[in-house]
């Protein structure tokens, strides 16, 4: 029988989510293994809706897996170490590997932050003459967060560069803390740095929009930079010089190693792997100038940049529409331009007839819809008959909420076609199409 994989992970809400989970699908496809993604939220969130959708992990024994592949840093924003080697512990049973997290006596697979992240500050002082920095960090309790901040200080001491440690902005990883951080930077600092460095490509990107907005130009007036070097990275305006995490490489090691750890082969505990600086137009060079590869997936002709950039943003933020006319628009969109080869809702046994009506009501009268009306009682129990296939198979699974209880899961499962960014558009497009549906459609319209 083929070996399923499981791999837990917040949600999909960012270009780096959609890279990272196209990935691994790929490497699992490569290496004929099946792929089980569960997106339930991130553990112990303030957020009511990820809170509850935490009840996927719930029943470890129940989620037909033979080995366990864990995202912990997006996994544990909210937690602590203790918290996530208890919760890592509950999966005992099955071989576990970490991601971007060490956890004791865990198999982990985590990024060397210090070469790219250092070449890229240094690149800034040395070519450009920075002086004046200001720094966009992750949250405090963050471990990823908390190493990139020790290499932006380290390397600024190893340059002689005197920094107001004032100018630094706790953020959440998330685009609108690139906002609030260059509010706080102009507002309530009053200080106008020479080079803005953020701990991710989602808050340099925010931070770039909110100068946008206040009319200053970038780079010429100040300059910024990132890290992950997230798909759209290269085609924002302007494109962002970052920090490229290797996710295909990350990807491809995390199944081999999980595979030899299901087989009961002994591996190295840790594996790092190095980052690299990414040069584009954010922090002064010429764009034509670049050291990145020919062979890059997203390596698009300048003029289609701007359709690109579009084209993400508006799917990424389709999620929280509570309009049912673009809805209408979206739908056959989405059925016409993507590879589903199942989608099937199936909802929990408790749950009575009157908190599904208006799901159900919604989903009878709305034929454009008709992939997901097929409704089950047991998620797990179909689980194990869908992947009982003769070939390798990824499948996603995330849950219904409606009035603040999970009521269900939706399982779906999406044809890769080797067109990574083509594929991470139209993942894009489901994953915000079925959130706008289950998630702020039923809480907002009945």
């Amino acid at each position: 029988m083929i070996p399923t994989i499981g791999f837990f992970i917040d949600w999909i809400s960012s270009a780096n989510h959609i890279e990272l989970i196209l990935s691994l699908e790929e490497a699992a496809k490569k290496a004929g293994v099946n792929l089980l993604t569960i997106m339930g939220g991130a553990l112990n969130s303030p957020k009511i809706y990820e809170a509850k959708s935490n009840k996927l992990y719930n029943n470890p024994k129940d989620i037909p897996i033979d080995g366990l592949i864990i995202e912990s840093g997006l996994l544990g924003l909210y937690s602590n170490y203790l918290q996530m080697k208890e919760f890592i512990n509950r999966f005992n049973h099955i071989p576990v590997v970490s991601l971007s997290k060490k956890i004791e006596s865990i198999h982990t697979i985590i990024i060397d932050t210090s070469k790219g992240f250092k070449e890229l500050i240094s690149h800034v002082i040395k070519k450009h003459k920075c002086q004046n920095f200001a720094y966009i960090s992750g949250p405090k309790d963050n471990d990823d967060s908390n190493k990139r901040l020790e290499v932006f200080k380290s390397t600024l001491k190893e340059n002689q560069i005197t920094w107001n440690e004032k100018a630094i902005y706790y953020g959440k990883f998330i685009n609108t803390s690139g906002n609030e951080a260059i509010n706080y930077f102009f507002d309530d600092l009053n200080i106008s740095p020479d080079v803005i460095v953020a701990a991710n490509d989602d808050m340099a990107m925010g931070a770039i929009n909110e100068l946008k907005k206040r009319k200053i130009l970038i780079p010429d007036t100040i300059k910024i930079i990132g890290f992950d070097d997230q798909i759209n990275a290269k085609f924002f305006n302007p494109p962002l010089s970052t920090v490229k995490i290797p996710t295909n490489q990350i990807c491809e090691k995390a199944i081999e190693l999980i595979k030899d750890l299901i087989d009961g082969k002994k591996k190295d505990e840790l594996i790092e792997i190095p980052t690299k600086m990414i040069i584009r137009s954010s922090c002064g060079c010429n764009n034509s100038i670049t050291n990145e590869s020919n062979s890059d997936n997203f390596n698009l002709l300048p003029k289609k940049q701007k359709i690109i950039i579009n084209f993400i943003d508006a799917y990424r933020n389709i999620g929280y529409t509570r309009d049912i006319g673009l809805l209408e628009k979206v739908i056959p969109y989405l059925f016409d331009n993507t590879n589903i080869l199942l989608c099937i809702i199936s909802f929990f046994q408790n749950n009575s007839s009157e908190n599904l009506s208006p799901v159900l009501k919604y989903m009878n009268n709305e034929v454009k819809i008709s992939k997901f009306k097929e409704v089950f009682k047991n998620p797990y129990h179909l689980l194990k008959s869908i992947l009982r296939s003769e070939k390798s198979i990824n499948v996603r699974l995330f849950s219904i909420i409606f009035q603040d209880k999970v009521i269900g899961t939706i399982i779906y499962q999406v044809k890769l076609d080797g067109n990574l960014l083509g594929s991470a558009m139209r993942t894009n497009l489901l994953d915000n199409l079925v959130k706008t549906l289950y998630i702020h459609q039923f809480l907002n319209h009945y």
